[in-house]
């Protein structure tokens, strides 16, 4: 089902749907009241168990409203889908979509952490639920403990956080894979950058497994090459590290001693 969304009453709910996608309709200025609340949300998705791709193009945000779901018994199981595209909202929407919905399948996903709202502070208790809640909603149905996530890229702002991650067990030799991007530190006045990095990859690295983080690219100053060196210096599969827009000193090439030593090569650029 394609559909450009007026009102979320209007949406006609099938239990055989496969495929949605819903797109703001350009006439609208997408007033919040026309969004419904998670409750409501979460009955649309039960009533569509066979869902099997699901995306929000042009949406801007989940179709939720509210902060919590207070009334959500269970989460919603989505065995089916296979891919969850175009999703993008603040955090605590997202943090709440992943504790209302299960996944056990683990589709590909392209995540956008929206700059829209502004919690005062780096909103640690926040992007800590979001990826708790995230790995919940990953588990499988004959385990339910929270699914190891295992990160391959990521980008260090510049403009916005990006990374990539995939759920990883011992078992398994391919997982889709999961897109996120974090443009909370653009756009926001006299954000202190340092301390939000800092924060940011504290939680990242007690999160998720940062032992298969293959690409590393650096677009900032914020980060001291020291730090760098600390976090990533050590890890087995790092075999490209991008550096830009942020002084080259020799401390870069420390680093990727500190890499060759235990790897036995890599790329510096």
């Amino acid at each position: 089902m394609d559909t450009n969304i007026v009102s979320w009453h209007n949406l006609l709910v099938c239990p055989n749907l496969t495929y949605l996608r819903l797109a703001r309709h350009p006439g609208y200025a997408d007033p919040e009241y026309e969004r419904p609340s998670p409750e409501a949300f979460w009955r649309s998705l039960k009533q569509m168990p066979l869902l099997e791709e699901m995306g929000f193009h042009n949406f801007g945000h989940l179709p939720i409203s509210g902060l919590t779901a207070s009334s959500v018994r269970e989460p919603v199981l989505l065995r089916h889908l296979t891919h969850l595209v175009n999703i993008q909202d603040t955090l605590p929407a997202l943090a709440e979509y992943f504790g209302m919905v299960q996944h056990p399948g683990q589709p590909k996903m392209h995540l956008r952490i929206s700059d829209v709202t502004w919690t005062p502070g780096p909103c640690t208790q926040a992007f800590k639920t979001f990826i708790g809640n995230l790995k919940k909603s990953l588990s499988s149905l004959s385990n339910p403990k929270p699914t190891m996530l295992s990160i391959t890229e990521l980008r260090i702002p510049g403009r916005d956080f990006g990374f990539k991650i995939a759920p990883h067990s011992p078992q398994e030799t391919h997982s889709h894979t999961i897109f996120i991007v974090d443009d909370r530190i653009r756009g926001v006045p006299n954000i202190n950058r340092s301390s939000f990095i800092k924060h940011f990859l504290d939680i990242l690295i007690e999160e998720v497994d940062f032992s298969h983080l293959g690409h590393l690219e650096i677009h900032t100053g914020d980060l001291c090459l020291k730090r760098c060196r600390r976090l990533f210096g050590h890890l087995p599969q790092l075999i490209q590290i991008t550096f830009s827009g942020c002084t080259m000193t020799t401390d870069a090439f420390h680093l990727q001693a500190t890499r060759d030593q235990s790897s036995g090569g890599g790329r510096l650029c």
